[in-house]
């Protein structure tokens, strides 16, 4: 079974506006490389059992990042948004071969190759999809699916249940991975304060 990862990101100068009452905007910046070089190295980490990454960007420093880290660029067009870029990443996997995609943002910092490795195992046969939300069950920080064309991508603050409710429909097997490295994403100033000694190594503040 071909699996492929694929991580929108986008352009860094646009990125985690939310956190600008703590961070100003080159330590924001600084925050978004560093959790995206993090997340890279993780899923390189995890090669096999997947087959690669794919970085789906229209910010060429992205890209340039994605290509330091042993992952894929693919260049996307930009005002797609979210689901363009997503578009975008299935697509290219899908032409790479991929049976199976695993979509996740770029801010879980406490993100370990373990995360990964538990989500892949526990996605269903097809058609079977595996969820991880986050910590307060109502986003989605990690979806598994096979085949790649499963579900519609519909995330936001009420993915989680919102991609549990379409597996169902769809009579998809479904498996719920709650693990801490999956579960800590960064959107506001309190998020912060869940990986301070984190933020204080990269030297972001």
């Amino acid at each position: 079974m071909s699996i492929w990862a694929i991580v929108p990101v986008k352009p860094l100068a646009e990125s985690k506006s939310r956190l600008s009452p703590a961070l100003d905007p080159q330590a924001r910046e600084r925050l978004v490389v560093w959790m995206l070089e993090h997340e890279l190295r993780v899923l390189r980490d995890c090669t096999p059992p997947l087959a690669g990454t794919l970085v789906v960007s229209h910010d060429t420093s992205v890209l340039e990042i994605a290509r330091s880290c042993d992952a894929t660029p693919v260049k996307e067009n930009p005002g797609g948004g979210l689901n363009g870029a997503l578009t975008s990443g299935v697509r290219e996997a899908v032409n790479r071969g991929a049976e199976t995609i695993v979509i996740l943002p770029t801010d879980l910092p406490k993100m370990i190759a373990g995360d990964i490795l538990e989500l892949l195992a526990r996605i269903p046969a097809a058609p079977g999809v595996a969820l991880a939300p986050d910590r307060h069950r109502t986003g989605t920080n990690a979806l598994a699916e096979s085949p790649p064309d499963l579900l519609d991508f519909e995330f936001g603050e009420t993915s989680f249940l919102d991609h549990c409710a379409q597996a169902r429909a769809k009579h998809a097997g479904l498996a719920v991975v709650e693990r801490p490295g999956l579960m800590l994403d960064i959107d506001t100033p309190q998020d912060l304060a869940e990986i301070e000694d984190l933020v204080d190594r990269a030297r972001l503040g």
